[in-house]
Parts: C-alpha cells; sequence; structure tokens
C-alpha cells in the first residue's frame, strides 16, 4: 500500500510567514500539501468540512500560532484536544512567545513540539526537517499500518 502524501494544516494570521511556511514545504521533497488559514473559526470550518474552498483529510499535521485573532491558539487547542474526531491530532506549535510559561502551557495539552518562530525565520529547513520525520517514520492518527 502506498502512503498518502503528507498533509499539513497552518493557522496563522500572519501572512508573511505563513508564506515563509508555504515556500520552505514546497521547495522541500517532502512536497505535502498545505492548507492555511488564519483564523480558529476558519480551522474549524476547514476540519468540518464546512468550507467550500478548503478541505483535510487524515494523515495530516497542525501547525499552530499561538496568538491568533479571535479564539487564540490555546482555546483552539483546548477545544481540539475534547473533540472527539480530532483529540489525537498532532500539533506543532509556532509561536512567537519566549516565556517557558507558554511553552509550559502548550505541551500540558500534548503538543508534539514547540517551535520558535525566530528559530524559523533564522532556519526555514528546521520546520522541514522536523515534519521530515514524521513523514514515513511516524504513524500519524487516521493512517492505516502498511
Amino acid at each position: 500500500m502506498t502512503r498518502p502524501r503528507m498533509s499539513v494544516l497552518l493557522i496563522e494570521d500572519d501572512l508573511a510567514f505563513a508564506e515563509q511556511i508555504r515556500l520552505a514545504l514546497s521547495e522541500s521533497a517532502l512536497q505535502p500539501r498545505l492548507v492555511a488559514v488564519q483564523s480558529a473559526e476558519e480551522a474549524w470550518r476547514v476540519l468540518r468540512g464546512q468550507d467550500p474552498q478548503r478541505s483535510i483529510e487524515r494523515p495530516f499535521v497542525l501547525l499552530l500560532d499561538l496568538h491568533l485573532p479571535g479564539a487564540g491558539g490555546v482555546h483552539f487547542l483546548d477545544d481540539l484536544r475534547h473533540d472527539p474526531v480530532y483529540c489525537d491530532t498532532v500539533v506543532l506549535v509556532l509561536s512567537g512567545a519566549e516565556s517557558q510559561e507558554a511553552v509550559e502551557e502548550v505541551y500540558e495539552r500534548n503538543v508534539a513540539g514547540y517551535v520558535r518562530k525566530a528559530t524559523f525565520s533564522a532556519d526555514s529547513s528546521c520546520l522541514v526537517e522536523l515534519l521530515e520525520h514524521f513523514e514515513g517514520k511516524v504513524v500519524l492518527p487516521g493512517e492505516e499500518l502498511e
């Protein structure tokens, strides 16, 4: 059985930063299918199949900015962890927050990793390399074993 191409749901309101991520992923060998939204509300519409323009299917990795308009990233993460369909989603946090409290707060919600935006901005390959570790090596929720 052939593995489906990895999909990535990016929740990021900074359009310039989202474009950096899109560019880094499009230039990588990984070539994941990227679905980008700017708010938690948009993400829920995509996840629930209520967005006529965008959709995402498992397996996917979610890249989450913490500082979002409306319901912030931590609130979204709380809702995600309580959702019976998406509670097991693999989440990587992308944040400019540099406090230990912010890091601890998201790890308490079972994220797979916390990537500082400054780290990505200095070396965009770090996120690609992280996603490559998931591709082909980690069985994601909703993915069948070969």
